[in-house]
Formats: C-alpha cells, sequence, structure tokens
C-alpha cells in the first residue's frame, strides 16, 4: 500500500490547509520498516517510576544457644561433661556451656 510522505502532502495540500496536514501527521499512523504501528498519547510508565512500600519485617531467629539450653541443662543434670554434650549435641564444648549458663538464669 502506498503511503505518501509528508513532503507529498505538503505539495498536494499546499498553503491552503494547514489544519489537515496537522491532521494527517499526528492523527494518522506511523510506518516504520514497512509495517504500521501507533504512537502513544502517554508515554510509557516503567516500573523504575512506580512507587511502592513493601514492609520487611526482620525475622528473629532463636540462637542456638537457647534452643538447646533446656537438654544441655537435662544432660548436665546426668554427669555428663560439656565436652560430652558437645560431643552428643553436634555443638562446641564452649557453646554447651553457654547454653547451660542460660538456662540456670531462667527463674
Amino acid at each position: 500500500m502506498f503511503r505518501p510522505r509528508a513532503e507529498h502532502v505538503v505539495e498536494a495540500a499546499g498553503a491552503a490547509s494547514l489544519a489537515a496536514l496537522v491532521r494527517h501527521l499526528f492523527l494518522s499512523p506511523f510506518f516504520a520498516g514497512g509495517k504500521e504501528w501507533w504512537t502513544r498519547l502517554q508515554p510509557i510508565r516503567t516500573v523504575g517510576e512506580m512507587t511502592a512500600r513493601i514492609p520487611i519485617k526482620p525475622t528473629q531467629q532463636v540462637p542456638l544457644y537457647q534452643r538447646i539450653s533446656r537438654k544441655v541443662s537435662q544432660l548436665h543434670l546426668l554427669g555428663m561433661s560439656y565436652k560430652q554434650i558437645g560431643q552428643a549435641l553436634n555443638v562446641s564444648p564452649s557453646l554447651a556451656r553457654k547454653a547451660y549458663g542460660f538456662g540456670r538464669k531462667k527463674p
């Protein structure tokens, strides 16, 4: 399909109808690479332009020594050393000692 270019429309319209020229140039589809496409009246909003408020709440995990403190206290009452408790629970002896201290501080 033949589509007249702007210079052809200017010659055909002359100076008589500037409004017809503006209507033709701005209200008709444009051609790019032989394919017809329409221009948007408003710019496309990208994700970078949109505002969003997302609350990020911190996750509070209970430390390991607090989680194992009850078990460490039970094993210590049975007469196990911190080294043996650490080997049984797969933790270091110093962590077993810290867990035992935490368990004793509870009322």
